[in-house]
């Protein structure tokens, strides 16, 4: 089964949009929330997703590193 990842805020109705259709498409996922912005830990995750997915705005998917 392929890895699939989600960075996503939970404010956001897009990643809202996003995560429910990975849950209706049955799809195991690891979802990386980045709410909490002013956690350093959300901070290195969210650095992350920038520089993984080259965008600001989430949500970001990845299945198996790609984007």
């Amino acid at each position: 089964m392929p890895r699939t990842e989600i960075y996503f805020k939970s404010w956001c109705p897009y990643s809202r949009r996003a995560l429910r259709l990975l849950n209706a498409k049955g799809v195991h996922f690891e979802a990386i929330d980045l709410t909490d912005s002013a956690d350093p830990e959300v901070q290195r995750k969210e650095q992350e997703m920038r520089e993984r997915a080259g965008r600001t705005s989430v949500p970001q998917i990845f299945i198996d590193g790609q984007h």
